[in-house]
């Protein structure tokens, strides 16, 4: 039983090498390409439209609007921690 256990995490551990060599194992990919997210912060810094408006123009959840202007805004600013 042990051993029939040990024989099926090693053919999974391989399938998962096999994949990672090809490029198969990325991760999900992202609901908006870096032109639109660009676009979106625009719009936001704009203030003519609230999170609710983008989330439904790009249609995308409204979290990924908040997560889109999160980057765009640590990406400006310097880290203060790192004084």
């Amino acid at each position: 039983m042990l051993s029939q256990l040990g024989r099926e995490l090693a053919a999974a551990l391989a399938d998962v090498d096999s994949c990672c060599a090809f490029g198969g194992v990325r991760g999900k990919q992202p609901k908006l390409n870096p032109r639109q997210e660009t676009h979106l912060v625009a719009l936001h810094a704009a203030g003519e439209h609230t999170s609710a408006e983008l989330a439904e123009l790009f249609g995308v959840a409204r979290s990924t609007v908040y997560r889109a202007i999160e980057r765009a805004a640590s990406a400006r600013a310097p880290d203060p921690r790192r004084d």
